[in-house]
């Protein structure tokens, strides 16, 4: 319990995560104000079971249960205009961006904020994400001892449930403002402490998949294919370097994912896979199986690189985590200029992407990252060394 009561804004989604998150808020002593925010079209939808507005009508429940006032937030526009289009163009040039990391910057981290502070006049914000403050997940460095060191983020408890990935981006003047209410417990107290609160009616509500606040497609390729124009161009097997049919846009396609053609094109019992899409001339590279050298990397390079405090020098004994499901590796870093980094693994990570993101570690802390710009493979490492040792003997 604080000495003096704080104001807060809590983000409400609908969720138990951010619902738990309000109502631990209010035990601490905090006076909560609620703000849904929207930020997707809903004409965009033509399903009319579309979750947005069941998510508004939970939040609007929860609120009510909380007995906290609930404002909404429109960013319809600077969601489509920054965060959509950029990921429709970057799926465009064949880039796997990860949308999430942009729309918490931009939109949960600064427009919430700059709405929390300009309209409601309160400066601290909570959010239902699984993460960590260093200053307190209720900012207690802050509040209680007026404690002036910088705000770091750190990983959540629950290791599986961890968004500290996403949060990649954000810097530490946001941080400073910011409380992670649930960052300190596993889901399934979280999910206990809403049954407890009688929140029956989220309870079991599915958890939010797929891009943020979009929602998870039942099919991705033909969302895409409502704000993207195709494009014919050649798909090539990778090792003999022939075409063995065309594509309709190279958007369709990430790497790693599995290709499946009519017989009577292209019979491979070991299944194609896509290893490599070069948007400079179109084309789609596939291989045969899951496990082709093409299909694995361990030196890649990075741009658009930021870090949550602008004062890392020392790269040693950091790890990176390029695939959130996966454990963060032990990783070497070369600063190539002021823009690209060079990363250099131990081990070969499985389907690396131009455009996704690498988020760097040391130890429980989260310090940032960059988007991949290109990387080499397996494949390309063995080519390179079959060229040298010819060049060599002739």
């Amino acid at each position: 319990m604080f000495r003096k009561i704080k104001r807060v804004v809590c983000a409400i989604s609908g969720g138990i995560d951010s619902s738990v998150s309000a109502y631990i808020l209010q035990k601490k002593g905090f006076e909560v104000t609620g703000v849904y925010m929207n930020n997707w079209d809903l004409l965009e939808d033509d399903d009319s079971n579309c979750s947005r507005n069941k998510d508004e009508e939970d939040a609007m429940y929860v609120c009510d249960k909380l007995g906290i006032k609930l404002y909404k937030l429109d960013c319809v526009k600077i969601y489509w205009n920054k965060i959509f289009v950029d990921m429709l163009e970057n799926y465009k040039n064949g880039r796997t961006v990860v949308p999430d990391v942009m729309c918490n910057k931009l939109i949960k981290f600064d427009e919430l904020h700059r709405f929390s502070k300009e309209k409601l006049g309160i400066n601290l914000v909570a959010t239902g994400h699984y993460a960590q403050n260093s200053l307190g997940n209720f900012l207690e460095k802050v509040l209680e001892n007026n404690c002036s060191e910088k705000a770091r983020l750190l990983r959540a408890v629950d290791p599986v449930k961890d968004q500290t990935y996403f949060l990649a981006s954000l810097k530490e003047e946001q941080l400073r403002r910011s409380m992670f209410p649930i960052g300190n417990l596993l889901k399934s107290d979280v999910r206990r402490i809403a049954s407890d609160i009688g929140l029956t009616k989220i309870l079991n509500k599915n958890e939010s998949m797929g891009i943020c606040f979009v929602g998870k497609k039942k099919n991705f390729n033909n969302f895409l294919s409502n704000y993207i124009e195709s494009n014919v161009g050649n798909m090539i097997e990778i090792e003999s370097n022939k075409i063995i049919t065309q594509h309709n846009g190279i958007h369709n396609f990430t790497i790693g994912k599995r290709v499946r053609l009519p017989t009577h094109i292209y019979q491979c019992y070991e299944g194609l896979f896509v290893s490599k899409v070069d948007s400079s001339t179109n084309t789609v590279y596939v291989c045969r199986g899951s496990n082709h050298s093409s299909l694995y990397s361990k030196s890649f390079i990075l741009h658009n690189n930021t870090f949550i405090n602008n004062n890392i020098n020392d790269f040693s004994n950091l790890k990176c985590l390029v695939q959130r499901n996966h454990p963060p590796v032990q990783c070497q870093l070369t600063q190539l200029n002021d823009q690209l980094l060079q990363i250099n693994l131990k081990y070969y990570l499985k389907s690396l992407a131009n455009g996704q993101f690498c988020v760097f570690y040391n130890n429980n802390e989260c310090l940032g990252g960059g988007e991949i710009f290109s990387s080499t493979s397996l494949f390309e490492e063995i080519n390179k060394l079959h060229e040298k040792k010819v060049n060599e003997c002739c």
